[in-house]
């Protein structure tokens, strides 16, 4: 969006946003159509056509009986004329009809005009212009012209003749390249002076970028030169001997596309794009790393670093030396290395010390089938007691260690006696109730 924006084919030909709130429409310099506020206006000279105008008021003489300005009626199934019977019939698409007294007197189509009865002339036909005609004469003359010729009669197309066409003059504009080689392969060596051809100059005008140029006649010849200063823009320059040089400092590339291409120092230290969908970087003749499909690799002396590697896998790497904390299943690793899931290991895991909270019962069950019976000292099995404690019915009991002993013994009740190694009835009762 601007301020007296203009759109256009040329100075004459425009769509013109000079005027505030208004578009103006330019053709040739003409203006043919103005839109402003809410008005549509046009020159007194403009003409179109509209498939439905539809408008809250229309300026002119539309109700006038006797119009001068109307230069456009368009409808479907259009009749125009004096009568039913004598009019110009629009009814049939792409064809129109004329009657006179209800007789169809001539008909225009895409294919030609017909014509029911006889063509007269009563005065010579002036400013006509004949876009598709065939004649047939079974015999006479067609007359153009009267006396003195001095008329002009316009053929656009091919004319065939099979007699002669004899003329007084013959209009340079007429010969064509076809006829200008009948008429050179008819002219002998000695028809036309060499003398005559070197009176005619040629002139070579230098265009956009070159320089010098002018006038040659035939057998000399002129020279065209470079004029670097003319074309020279963004990335290119000249050495002052019209030289045209790419400058070593590029700001206006943003863009190298092709197969094989290699960007670097040398042919030792570079970036090589020598296989289709990889990359190569190659330092002093030896490629340190490769970028192909989704996996980066390098040699078995690349080094490297790198703020945070984020990877689905890491496959064939020698050794890693990793500075920071490690995750695998997790972005925010609390320790060096923290895998959120299980690890699968074909070798030893060694660690300095082991967390109890990492101890399931099924790694002590593989921990206790492992020890044999002459690997844990008795005098350290014997540094842990055993609590053996009474429930109901019992007393005795308490804390025992490994060698030691602990009695629980059982508790009479009303009717029973505990003795040391059994229980009996008491023979007095005083309970039982009936026999």
């Amino acid at each position: 969006m601007k301020a007296d924006l203009v759109i256009g084919e040329d100075a004459q030909t425009k769509i013109d946003f000079e005027t505030a709130n208004e578009i103006h429409f330019d053709v040739n310099n003409v203006e043919l159509l103005n839109l402003t506020g809410a008005k549509i206006s046009g020159s007194g000279i403009s003409t179109g056509s509209f498939g439905n105008v539809i408008a809250t008021t229309i300026e002119g003489t539309l109700a006038d009986s006797s119009r001068t300005d109307i230069n456009s009626v368009l409808a479907t199934d259009l009749v125009l004329g004096e009568d039913a019977q004598t009019k110009i019939d629009f009814g049939t698409a792409n064809i129109i009809k004329f009657f006179a007294n209800n007789a169809e007197k001539m008909t225009i189509s895409d294919t030609g005009v017909v014509i029911d009865g006889d063509i007269t002339a009563e005065q010579y036909i002036v400013n006509s212009t004949v876009t598709n005609v065939t004649q047939s004469f079974s015999s006479g003359s067609t007359i153009f012209g009267d006396t003195p010729a001095d008329d002009t009669h316009q053929f656009t197309g091919s004319l065939s003749v099979t007699g002669s066409i004899t003329a007084g003059t013959l209009d340079a504009a007429a010969v064509s390249d076809g006829l200008a080689a009948a008429i050179v392969a008819e002219i002998d060596n000695d028809e036309i002076p060499i003398a005559k051809l070197a009176e005619d100059a040629v002139t070579v005008t230098a265009g956009d970028g070159l320089k010098t140029g002018g006038s040659v006649t035939l057998g000399g010849s002129v020279t065209l030169n470079i004029d670097v200063s003319d074309f020279a823009g963004t990335g290119l320059s000249g050495d002052g001997s019209e030289n045209l040089n790419i400058d070593a400092a590029q700001t206006g590339i943003n863009s190298i596309l092709a197969t094989d291409l290699v960007l670097g120092e040398d042919a030792q230290t570079k970036i090589d794009f020598e296989t289709a969908n990889e990359i190569h970087f190659d330092v002093n003749n030896s490629e340190l790393f490769n970028m192909t499909g989704n996996q980066l690799s390098g040699s078995g002396i690349s080094t490297g670093s790198f703020g945070r590697v984020d990877a689905t896998s890491l496959p064939n790497i020698g050794y890693a030396n990793f500075t920071g904390s490690v995750g695998i299943g997790t972005t925010s690793p609390g320790q060096k290395l923290e895998v959120q899931g299980n690890i699968s290991s074909s070798g030893t895991i060694k660690a300095a010390t082991l967390d109890a909270d990492a101890i399931t019962d099924g790694l002590a069950g593989v921990i206790v089938a492992e020890i044999d019976n002459d690997e844990i000292p008795i005098a350290k099995l014997a540094e842990d007691a055993v609590t053996v404690t009474a429930g109901t019915g019992l007393t005795g009991g308490g804390s025992i260690t490994l060698g030691g002993s602990a009695t629980v013994n059982v508790i009479g009740g009303d009717g029973i006696t505990a003795n040391a190694n059994d229980m009996a009835i008491t023979a007095a009762q005083t309970t039982i109730e009936s026999i």
